[in-house]
């Protein structure tokens, strides 16, 4: 502190990332948003969000700023989508094989979906 100044402020010349606030705020507006189009978010995991519609089920996971859709509906998906692109500037990166190291494995002749978590060994120096 500058002796005669203490009541002088600084101003930030582009925003600092990071701050825990800025992604609570975004949290914050993003549940109100999906929540606007039906979506339920599940009590054990608030990044995690489920709609049905009669029979369909679209299953959505938010992890820092993916999202990653599953569902049984393919309609429903391309509209949630489509909704969410609109919504939020954000770009479609297709199927997602792997997720927070865990490898996600499809078998659509049996409609089997399984996971497998992805073993990593690291050496410590």
């Amino acid at each position: 502190m500058v002796k005669g100044q203490k009541r002088k402020v600084c101003r930030l010349k582009h925003l600092i990332f990071g701050l825990k606030q800025l992604s609570r705020q975004w949290y914050h507006w993003f549940h109100q948003v999906i929540i606007l189009i039906g979506f339920m978010m599940i009590e054990e995991d608030h990044y995690m969000y489920v709609q049905k519609v009669k029979k369909k089920v679209i299953i959505l996971s938010l992890n820092m700023n993916d999202i990653l859709l599953n569902g049984n509906d393919l309609e429903l998906i391309i509209a949630t989508q489509k909704w969410l692109s609109f919504a939020f500037k954000m770009k479609d990166i297709g199927h997602a094989y792997y997720i927070l190291g865990v490898k996600i494995q499809k078998d659509r002749s049996k409609r089997l979906l399984s996971l497998s978590q992805k073993t990593y060994i690291k050496r410590i120096l």
